[in-house]
Order: structure tokens, then sequence, then C-alpha cells
């Protein structure tokens, strides 16, 4: 049991980080924080109400693609 526990801390230990060419070509924004880079993207209306959606260890950011753009379209 416990080591299906640490898989997901063990793929986090030995994910690759992205280099400044992969950044460059990625969608959204990067902004770098004190303790690192991390990726965000905007969708709606600027002035409209936000919705902060955040992954995972083991759910990558992608789960979020349609529900974010759907409640985009929702204002």
């Amino acid at each position: 049991m416990g080591a299906f526990i640490a898989i997901p801390l063990i793929v986090e230990l030995t994910r690759r980080s992205m280099n400044s060419t992969e950044r460059d070509t990625a969608s959204g924004q990067f902004a770098h924080l004190s303790q690192g880079i991390t990726h965000y993207e905007w969708f709606g209306p600027e002035r409209g109400p936000i919705v902060v959606c955040i992954h995972g260890l083991t759910t990558p950011s992608i789960v979020w693609g349609s529900l974010s753009k759907g409640l985009a379209l929702m204002g």
C-alpha cells in the first residue's frame, strides 16, 4: 500500500522540467515566483468573474481544458 501512495511523489520527482524553448512554444503565460515558475492560462471576458482551477500531482492541467472554456463561455 505504501508503494502505491508514493507513486505520485516518484513521478513528480522524476519529471523533466521545461526549458525556455518549450515555454516559448507553450500556450498561456508563465509567472516567475519565489519558489519557481508556474504556468497559467486566462479564458473568458476580461472583466468577468474569476474561477481558479488547480490540478494536482496525478492529474494534469489538460483535464481543465473543456471545463474552463465552458465556464468562460458562461461569462
